[in-house]
């Protein structure tokens, strides 16, 4: 399976990789929230860069473990060790950082100046007790790197005594700096206050041990409290040999002050391990609801594939219903292509110790003892790791109120870290946005609506609908299609709190039946007809699919005007639709939906090679892809049936599946 994975993975990431994508721009991001972040932050920091085009392998790992103090202002300061695997002593060196910048918005969106490269900007979020954060654009001097991340803020001191219970760890590593040495694993430990943990039991899987599932027993872990700091030894098992365990030798970690989570590594390697508190036995999916902010890595290798060495790393965020389903945006940056914008959904429940198998059992997600972190652990190839914690924004304030984690796609709802793109149908929400509820008459659609007007970077937005609590606009067409957008929303004159969002030419999303972002796609036969279980798709046949958020289109219309029927408006940007991963070679068109406002639709025929069944109908435009929508395709020729095929069931988080 993994040989095939990897071809999927790579045939879809040059597809992405040949569009022209946006950037990330620092320059205007929201500094609102920067009291948020004050404080010392225990930090992890690991990065691979110089990746051959040819082999796909790393030249240079790094590491950065150490303090982060930030003075609630915009600047921090760092000191730590560095290991670097180009130099020859193999040591790690003392470094500082004097001064450095970040910028936290209202919704705790971060910006952070790389303390390992001051040319790049990590991008991620901060909660309650952790940041994560990933550098998924190149820096000024045009260079990337595959990094992440994570820190945890710090207590006034810590003592052996302020380790102890039951903690669920994780941890990837990049063994030897070498990419024939990655490895991940998973383990409860529990320590006893007094600087042991009982026996531990370490599941998990690495290329050097033929990438089998592999389990370590370790006796005598011990740990001792200095410096703020803790240092964890893992004794190599009798007669085994370091290159042989999953895990060993000592490592050093930074305890969160609320004593939920531990971040850390060894000093002189190339890891990242989190450990958190573990669930008592109460979990399930009423814990884990709301917003998060996430960030990970991805590791895959397949002999014979162009390049046989796949990275990735990503920063984002999780919309969870406490009910059994997450709504996933990740802002990816592959090793083989520039970064783009990935979407989709995850189904699952979780069991009462706080866990749950995502990804056809190929990964596990760990849910800590308060709900307010997670990590996920591939513990088959390929490798994954993957970090949560849950959203922090400003305190409501002002009469009029935009909540800054409220901003919504009205197609998909992906979560805040989801950039807005021109035309898209856009969901606010907050509180005091309107005196009365009221929907627009007639076409175009107004820019003041009752009481209520909105802008976007001072350009008034068309308004569809406004209440108290909520307002549906569409994106004006003259929207940056990068960097960060600002939302002001007026009522009565009284304006609101601005909230700041990415910004991109596309932000792909699919209407669905249920009007949720999930499940069967608002995909019509040509009679009107809603494609149904009942009334599936065939081979062949011409479809029509409804999506909001695909961009700038030609030619041209005014803002809130209806798409035109003679001639018809087509989208700037090219949109691919595949179905169980097989792309359609027939789009007859692509582009706004005549007479209607703010809606756009494709046009399509069902690919060959798609079996019978309910599968996933994905979109993949310039600079994003889309993974979130079913569509019921009926009866197939067996014999053309896709080994790329993807039910709904396999969860769009791997890479391979797209």
């Amino acid at each position: 399976m993994k040989n095939e994975n990897l071809r999927v993975v790579v045939a879809c990431v040059a597809l992405i990789a040949s569009f022209p994508l946006r950037g990330l721009s620092a320059t205007a991001f929201d500094s609102t929230g920067n009291s948020m972040l004050k404080g010392s932050y225990f930090a992890r920091w690991l990065g691979v860069d110089q990746i051959n085009s040819s082999t796909g392998a790393f030249a240079r790992a790094r590491s950065l473990t150490g303090t982060l103090a930030f003075d609630g202002s915009g600047h921090y300061s760092f000191s730590g060790q560095l290991s670097d695997s180009t130099q020859s002593s193999g040591a790690p060196s003392f470094v500082t950082v004097a001064s450095a910048t970040y910028s936290v918005s209202s919704g705790g969106l971060l910006q952070l100046q790389n303390p390992a490269d001051s040319t790049l900007s990590l991008h991620g979020g901060i909660g309650a007790n952790a940041l994560v954060a990933s550098s998924t654009e190149p820096g000024s001097s045009g260079k990337g790197a595959w990094d992440l991340l994570i820190a945890v803020a710090q207590g006034s001191s810590v003592t052996n005594a302020s380790l102890k219970g039951n903690y669920q760890f994780a941890g990837f590593e990049y063994a030897g700096a070498s990419v024939a040495q990655v490895r991940d694993y998973a383990f409860p430990a529990s320590a006893d206050g007094s600087g042991n943990f009982a026996a531990i039991s370490v599941t998990g899987v690495a290329e050097s041990l033929g990438n089998n599932q592999t389990v370590q027993l370790i006796s005598n872990a011990n740990y001792t409290a200095a410096s703020n700091a803790f240092t964890v030894t893992f004794p190599v098992s009798s007669g085994a040999t370091a290159q042989t365990q999953l895990l060993s030798g000592p490592k050093q970690f930074g305890l969160s002050a609320d004593g939920q989570l531990l971040v850390g590594g060894s000093l002189n390697g190339y890891d990242m391990i989190v450990g958190m508190a573990a669930s008592t036995g109460s979990a399930g999916n009423g814990t884990f609801q709301g917003t998060y902010y996430a960030g990970g890595l991805d590791y895959a290798s397949a002999p014979g594939q162009n390049p046989p060495n796949y990275f990735d790393t990503y920063f984002g965020s999780i919309a969870a219903n406490g009910a059994g389903t997450s709504l996933t945006h990740q802002r990816l940056n592959p090793s083989t292509g520039s970064a783009y914008d990935f979407y989709f959904v995850d189904q699952f429940n979780i069991n009462a110790t706080g866990n749950v198998a995502l990804d056809l059992n190929l990964a596990t997600f760990y849910l800590s003892a308060n709900g307010q972190s997670g990590v996920l652990i591939g513990l088959q190839s390929p490798y994954s790791f993957e970090f949560w914690v849950a959203a922090q924004s400003l305190p409501a304030s002002g009469s009029v109120y935009l909540n800054p984690l409220g901003t919504a796609n009205v197609a998909s709802y992906d979560p805040v870290t989801s950039p807005v793109a021109p035309g898209e149908f856009l969901i606010l929400n907050g509180t005091n946005l309107a005196s009365a509820p009221a929907i627009a008459s007639s076409l175009p659609l107004p820019t003041t609506l009752g009481t209520t007007s909105v802008t976007f970077n001072g350009v008034a937005a068309p308004l569809y609908y406004v209440s108290p609590t909520q307002i549906y606009l569409i994106v004006p067409f003259e929207s940056p299609q990068s960097g960060v957008v600002q939302i002001v929303a007026s009522n009565n004159g009284v304006t609101s709190n601005p909230v700041t969002v990415y910004a991109s030419d596309t932000a792909p999303g699919m209407f669905t039946a249920a009007a949720d972002g999930i499940g069967p796609g608002a995909i019509t036969h040509l009679d009107g007809s809603l494609v149904t279980a009942a009334n599936p798709a065939q081979v062949g046949e011409s479809v029509v699919l409804y999506a909001s958020g695909l961009g700038p289109v030609t030619p041209s219309i005014a803002d809130g005007a209806a798409g035109p029927a003679n001639p018809l408006s087509y989208t700037v940007s090219p949109v691919h639709v595949f179905v169980a991963g097989v792309e359609s070679t027939t789009v007859e068109f692509e582009g706004l939906t005549p007479n209607l406002s703010g809606l756009y639709q494709m046009d399509f025929v069902i690919p060959a090679g798609v079996p019978p069944g309910q599968w996933y109908c994905d979109l993949a435009t310039d600079g994003a892809y889309f993974a979130q929508a079913l569509i019921a395709v009926g009866s197939s020729p067996q014999s053309s049936q896709s080994s790329a095929a993807r039910s709904p069931s396999d969860v769009s988080r791997r890479r391979n599946s797209r």
